[in-house]
């Protein structure tokens, strides 16, 4: 899918929005098609046994905290220590210089023999690997099933989530944290018994980000050249 997006997007120069929506609807369809042909039509989705919670000795006995944090899946682990490592890569590497020169400049990159279009298209599948991992957590870690449009919007929350952090590692993770936070509290209320329309609380996590976003928008500055084409040459 990333290669697809990478196609349209850095090498034809089409808009970045209008491929992305294909790319959901394409996804959106093909998932549902391989799933059936893989599993038929069934009345009640397949379980499986998914990846295992590992919980980290020691860390895992703190009151509270310690299941929360220290009692997780792999790929949970794997997101966390993403954070620095992009964070290191984007701020401190060659590469992630170059990363955020053709984001910013690529004019200015291309001039000093930086391949504009290869580290676009690498950096566009990387991210749309990344996202997979986190769809496909849903299905194979949280839910341990799969089922049509189980991922109910979550992808455009990320993109959301991006603009609330700036564009930044830690504070992307910090939205992330936000958006999860209020996802396991709306849960939370719901098994409590509550007497609140459980279509209301399931709104809950994406009205809370809408309202953040409203406030942190404004600020928010993206890479110069976002969403522009590069052709060496034009400007």
């Amino acid at each position: 899918m990333g290669l697809i997006m990478a196609l349209f997007t850095v090498v034809l120069g089409l808009d970045q929005v209008i491929s992305g929506m294909g790319i959901y609807f394409l996804g959106l369809g093909l998932s549902s098609f391989l799933y059936r042909v893989a599993f038929g039509v069934r009345t009640t989705p397949p379980t499986v046994e998914g990846l295992k919670t590992v919980a980290i000795p020691v860390l895992s006995d703190i009151p509270i905290l310690g299941p929360i944090l220290f009692e997780q899946d792999v790929l949970v682990y794997i997101s966390v220590l993403l954070v620095p490592i992009l964070g290191f890569i984007l701020r401190r590497t060659w590469a992630g210089l170059q990363i955020r020169a053709v984001g910013e400049n690529p004019e200015a990159a291309d001039t000093v023999g930086v391949n504009v279009n290869l580290v676009r298209t690498i950096c566009v599948v990387v991210g749309g690997i990344l996202a997979a991992l986190g769809g496909a957590h849903i299905s194979v870690a949280h839910l341990k099933i799969f089922a049509d449009n189980m991922t109910v919007g979550r992808g455009f929350i990320a993109v959301a989530i991006v603009y609330f952090g700036k564009w930044r590692p830690f504070m992307t993770f910090v939205g992330a944290l936000v958006f999860g936070g209020a996802y396991a509290l709306q849960l939370l209320i719901q098994a409590s018994g509550a007497h609140i329309p459980h279509q209301l609380l399931l709104m809950f996590p994406y009205a809370l980000t809408i309202v953040i976003l409203a406030f942190v928008a404004r600020e928010a500055r993206g890479p110069a050249a976002l969403t522009r084409p590069f052709r060496r040459g034009e400007r």
